[in-house]
């Protein structure tokens, strides 16, 4: 087989991936099936990347009307089945990534979603289609989307931690509620707890905005988004071993207790309630052990003016003292 056909053969391999991912009804299995084969192969990756810049391309231009059936290589008629069309388009874009053609008549563009997620108690460690690599901790949920100009992870609730493979072309940007980071040659975790999300860097530099403000952040510091402000502030220990991800420790500086208890609460079966908002606004500093929530609420009990009330099976209660 000559190299053409095979260049050919693996880029009609990549469009017929690039079009099952992109299609609104791709299940969790297609993406997981999709990663798995570009991981597998760094000509797949390749081909993949080209097959994007084509799409891309033609994005970027007005589309004319769709070519009437006699004007299309596969007529119509031949095309009836869902599978058959997606072939069909996926033979074009091949063709086009190889020969660097446009094709002006394809579909309004729509970037591929691979979503990830972890279950309570569940922590996972996934490596992204660019070589970068993310840690995530108990129910959290992600949506990745890449094309040729940007990397864009948008983490909704829970904890990641990225390592950021070094694409200066390309930014990678995460977006926790209210606030994006982009990353600048980095690593760094991200935690979005109800209303308010923070920013730890581990090593480099991130620039984290929220509406009109703007942060940067060097290793060792953490941004905090809180009541409608960006907060900086340096940790207690600028060792980038313990700045990194531990999967079993939970790292606070100067937070609220409801941030605590609610990241606590992604690792326990029985819920950790604050009876009282005064209660819940008390800042902590510290690190916890996320399967030694015990320990934490009988040190707890020592450091503020509050009882644990375990009366009740399914949950238990911070009450004031």
């Amino acid at each position: 087989m000559s190299e053409l056909s095979t260049s050919q053969d693996l880029h009609e391999e990549a469009a017929d991936w690039f079009l099952r991912v992109r299609a609104r009804n791709a299940s969790a299995e297609v993406q997981s099936q999709w990663l798995c084969w570009i991981e597998s192969d760094p000509a797949h990756r390749l081909a993949f990347e080209s097959i994007q810049k084509t799409w891309d391309a033609v994005g970027r231009l007005q589309s004319p009307p769709w070519p009437p059936a006699q004007e299309i290589a596969v007529p119509v008629a031949r095309m009836r089945t869902s599978a058959r069309l997606r072939r069909g388009i996926a033979l074009g874009l091949a063709a086009c990534a190889v020969a660097g053609v446009a094709m002006f008549w394809m579909v309004r563009e729509v970037r591929p979603v691979h979503h990830l997620a972890t279950a309570r108690h569940e922590q996972q460690s996934t490596t992204l289609p660019d070589g970068s690599r993310v840690d995530m901790g108990a129910a959290t949920a992600l949506e990745v989307e890449f094309d040729s100009h940007q990397r864009s992870v948008t983490a909704q609730e829970g904890e990641a931690y990225f390592e950021v493979a070094r694409e200066p072309n390309r930014p990678f940007v995460v977006r926790s509620g209210p606030i994006t980071v982009t990353a600048l040659g980095t690593a760094f975790s991200v935690r979005r707890e109800g209303n308010s999300a923070s920013v730890l860097v581990t090593d480099g530099l991130v620039e984290v905005t929220y509406n009109t403000l703007h942060a940067r952040a060097a290793a060792g510091q953490r941004v905090r988004w809180e009541q409608g402000r960006l907060l900086t502030s340096s940790q207690a220990t600028s060792s980038a071993a313990e700045l990194g991800w531990h999967p079993d420790t939970l790292r606070f500086e100067d937070e609220p207790l409801r941030v605590v208890v609610a990241s606590l609460n992604r690792y326990s079966d029985r819920p950790i309630v604050i009876t009282s908002a005064p209660l819940a606004e008390l800042r902590f500093t510290g690190a916890v052990f996320n399967d030694r929530a015990e320990n934490w609420l009988s040190a707890a009990e020592r450091l503020f003016p509050l009882w644990v009330d375990r009366s009740d099976p399914e949950k238990i209660m911070l009450r004031p003292r």
